[in-house]
C-alpha cells in the first residue's frame, strides 16, 4: 500500500486529484484496518507454557478452545499465575489495572499460585504475554475446565462377568441401586464380602506387623478429594469428619447422596457397620482400612484449574497426612503438578504427604507429564486381582509405585446400601488406608520410608507389565 501511496502523491496537485487521493488514501486506510482487525478476529490464538512447552489454544467458539495436544477446554477469562513467594495481590493489581481481583489460591514456601479476574471477560494473549515477562511471574496459563475421568466411574473388577453377578447378587442393576435401598437401609452382602472374600484373603496376607494390624488410623488425616460423599450413609454415620468443603458452591459441605463415586472411595476407607446389623451378621459386612482416622473430606466435581489449586490448599491448610486422589484428569496441568510436589515434600511438618494417585483405567503405560497419576512425588497404585496379577485395565509402567487388590471389593453405595467397588480408584483407596495404618503406628516415617514400607507390606507382581504398551 505505501507504493501506492507515494504513485498518488506525486500525481498534479488539481483541486480534483486532491479529493481523489484524499478519497482513494482514506478507502485504503479503511480497507487495511478491516484487515487487520478481521485477522485478530479470525486468528485469536492463545499460547503459554506447560511443562516448558509450548500449548496453542484454536477457539472452536465462545471460551471454547481446542489444544494443541488434542484436548478441548473451556476458560472464564481468568487467569492463573505463579508468582515467587513474596508477591501480594495487591502488588499484582496495583501493576495490572484490568485486575479486579487477584486471589490467593496456593501458598508455598517457594512460590505462590493467584487467579487473576479481569473487568472483562475477555482474554487475550497480550495479557498474557505482559504477565509472562513481569519480575518475579514463574508461569501464566488460562484458568482452564477439562473434563474429569474418575479412575473407576462405575463399579470395576477382574472381569465383567463377576462385577455383574456380584452387583445382581446385591438385588442391584449397574450403577443403579435396587428400589429398596433407603438412606437408612443395608443391601444384602455382596458374594464376596466377608472373611473368605477375596479381598478378605488378600488382607490377611499383607505382611504387617501385629501393632500395623490391629490399627485403625487412629492420629492419622485423610484428605479425600472425589465428586461428594453421602456422609448419611449408614456405614459412614460415624466418620471422624474434621473438615469439609465444596469448592464448586464455596460451601462448608461435602454431603450428596448422590455421589457415587466418592462415596465407594470412603467406604474403603472408613466404613463401619451400623449398630442396626445383628452381631452374627456383622462379618458380612465391609469393614473400612482406617474407620478412625480423620476425614478432610473435599467435593469437587470438575476440574478448573483454580479449584484444584483450592482443594490441595486445603489439604495442606488441613495438615493432611495422606491425600486420596482415586481420579485423573485429561491431561496434567503443571499448577496442579506443583500442588501436588509441595504436600509432597513440605506436608506433614516436612515429612511429607502421601498424595495417593490411581494409576488410570486405561490399560496403557504411563508417560511423564501426561495426567495426575504421573507426578513423580506421588505415590501412584495399579491395581491387581487377588493373586497379584495386574488387572488388564490398570494403566502400568515404571511410574506405577504400588500394585495392590483393585478386584471387586464390596462399599458404600450412593443412595445407603453396598455395592461392588474396584478399578485403580478402589486400589488408591486400599493404599490410603494401608498408609493409615502404617502412619499410625510410625508417625514419623519419611514419605520415602511410607513408600519403602508400602512395597514390602503388598504383595507385588514379578511382572508389572512394564512394557506390554
Amino acid at each position: 500500500m505505501s507504493h501506492l501511496i507515494v504513485k498518488l502523491s506525486q500525481r498534479p496537485a488539481t483541486l480534483a486529484n486532491q479529493i481523489t487521493i484524499k478519497h482513494t488514501l482514506a478507502a485504503l486506510f479503511m480497507a487495511y484496518l478491516m484487515a487487520v482487525s478481521y485477522a485478530a478476529i479470525a486468528t485469536p490464538t492463545l499460547r503459554f507454557q506447560n511443562f516448558g512447552q509450548t500449548l496453542q489454544a484454536e477457539p472452536l467458539g465462545t471460551n471454547d478452545w481446542l489444544l494443541s495436544n488434542g484436548h478441548r477446554v473451556y476458560t472464564n477469562g481468568s487467569v492463573i499465575v505463579k508468582t515467587a513467594a513474596r508477591i501480594t495481590s495487591e502488588q499484582l493489581q496495583d501493576a495490572y489495572p484490568w485486575i479486579a481481583e487477584a486471589q490467593l489460591l496456593f501458598d508455598a514456601q517457594r512460590f505462590r499460585y493467584f487467579k487473576l479476574t479481569p473487568t472483562g471477560a475477555s482474554l487475550t494473549q497480550q495479557r498474557l504475554d505482559d504477565l509472562a515477562i513481569t519480575p518475579d511471574v514463574l508461569l501464566v496459563q488460562p484458568d482452564m475446565l477439562q473434563i474429569r475421568q474418575p479412575a473407576s466411574v462405575s463399579p470395576a473388577n477382574t472381569t465383567r462377568e463377576e462385577v455383574e453377578a456380584a452387583l445382581a447378587s446385591s438385588g442391584q442393576t449397574k450403577n443403579k441401586p435396587s428400589a429398596n435401598a433407603g438412606m437408612n437401609s443395608i443391601e444384602p452382602a455382596l458374594s464376596n464380602a466377608g472373611p473368605g472374600s477375596p479381598f478378605e484373603r488378600y488382607l490377611r496376607d499383607l505382611q504387617l506387623t501385629p501393632a500395623e494390624r490391629q490399627s485403625q488410623g487412629q492420629g492419622v488425616r485423610i484428605a479425600v478429594i472425589d465428586d461428594g460423599f453421602n456422609l448419611a450413609h449408614p456405614l459412614l454415620s460415624n466418620v471422624n469428619l474434621v473438615f469439609q468443603y465444596d469448592v464448586m458452591h464455596r460451601a462448608l459441605s461435602s454431603n450428596t447422596e448422590d455421589s457415587q463415586h466418592g462415596t465407594a472411595v470412603l467406604g474403603v476407607l472408613f466404613a463401619q457397620t451400623p449398630q442396626l446389623v445383628k452381631a452374627d451378621l456383622q462379618k458380612a459386612y465391609p469393614l473400612g482400612l482406617a474407620p478412625q482416622a480423620a476425614l478432610i473430606a473435599l467435593a469437587q466435581t470438575d476440574t478448573w484449574t483454580s479449584h484444584s489449586l483450592v482443594q490441595f490448599q486445603v489439604a495442606q491448610l488441613e495438615q493432611a497426612d495422606i491425600v486420596n486422589c482415586s481420579w485423573n484428569s485429561l491431561f496434567l496441568i503443571e499448577p496442579v503438578a506443583d500442588a501436588m510436589n509441595t504436600l509432597a515434600s513440605e506436608g506433614r511438618k516436612g515429612l511429607g504427604a502421601a498424595v495417593v494417585v490411581a494409576a488410570g483405567n486405561e490399560g496403557l503405560k504411563l508417560t511423564p507429564h501426561s495426567i495426575e497419576a504421573s507426578v513423580s512425588s506421588a505415590i501412584t497404585v495399579g491395581a491387581t486381582n487377588a493373586r497379584g496379577d495386574p488387572l488388564p485395565l490398570s494403566n502400568s509402567g515404571p511410574l506405577v509405585d504400588i500394585w495392590t487388590y483393585g478386584g471387586s471389593l464390596p462399599s458404600a453405595a450412593t443412595k445407603g446400601g453396598v455395592a461392588a467397588f474396584g478399578g485403580t480408584s478402589a486400589a488408591a483407596a486400599v493404599v490410603s488406608g494401608i498408609s493409615a495404618r502404617l502412619l499410625s503406628v510410625n508417625p514419623t516415617l519419611s514419605l520415602e520410608g511410607l513408600l519403602s514400607r508400602l512395597q514390602q507390606t503388598l504383595p507385588q507382581p514379578t511382572d508389572a507389565s512394564n512394557d506390554r504398551h
